[in-house]
C-alpha cells in the first residue's frame, strides 16, 4: 500500500468516530454557510440591542425639595431576543470550534499510523535488502 492509500483510510476510519453532529467540515461551502448564519445572528443581535436602546423613555419630575429628578426606562422584553439570538451565536461558535477540532483530531491520528505504518513497510524493505539470505534460508 502506498502512504496516501493509508493515510485516507484511517482518515476516513477517524472520521467515522466523530460524532455525527460535528462532522461539519467536509466542504467550504458548509463552512461558509456555518460562518454566514453566525453573522446573521450577530447582526440580528446588534438589531435588538439598537432597538432596545432607542426604546429610552424618560420621565421627570420635581421632588419635595424642588430638584428637578429624571427617571430612564426601556423596554426590557426586547432583551429577550438579544439574549436568544447570543446564546445561539456562542453556541454555534462553539460548534464550529469543536468541529474543527475533532477534524485535526482525527487527521492527525490517521497521520501518525500512516506514518507508523510506512515506517514499518520501509523497515521491512530494508531488511528484505540487506538481510536477503536470511529471508530464503526460511523458505
Amino acid at each position: 500500500m502506498k502512504y496516501d492509500d493509508i493515510f485516507g483510510e484511517y482518515f476516513n476510519l477517524e472520521l467515522e468516530k466523530i460524532p455525527k453532529v460535528f462532522r461539519f467540515f467536509n466542504t467550504k461551502k458548509k463552512i461558509l454557510w456555518g460562518i454566514t448564519i453566525m453573522c446573521l445572528l450577530l447582526v440580528i443581535t446588534f438589531a435588538f440591542v439598537t432597538l432596545y436602546y432607542s426604546s429610552q423613555e424618560t420621565t421627570t419630575f420635581e421632588t419635595k425639595s424642588g430638584y428637578i429628578q429624571s427617571y430612564v426606562t426601556y423596554n426590557n422584553l426586547l432583551l429577550i431576543p438579544v439574549i436568544i439570538s447570543a446564546v445561539l451565536t456562542a453556541a454555534e461558535s462553539l460548534w464550529l470550534e469543536l468541529s474543527w477540532f475533532f477534524e485535526r483530531l482525527a487527521f492527525r491520528k490517521a497521520t501518525k499510523f500512516a506514518h507508523i505504518a510506512y515506517r514499518y513497510e520501509r523497515e521491512t524493505a530494508w531488511r528484505r535488502n540487506h538481510f536477503s539470505d536470511f529471508y530464503e534460508k526460511d523458505k
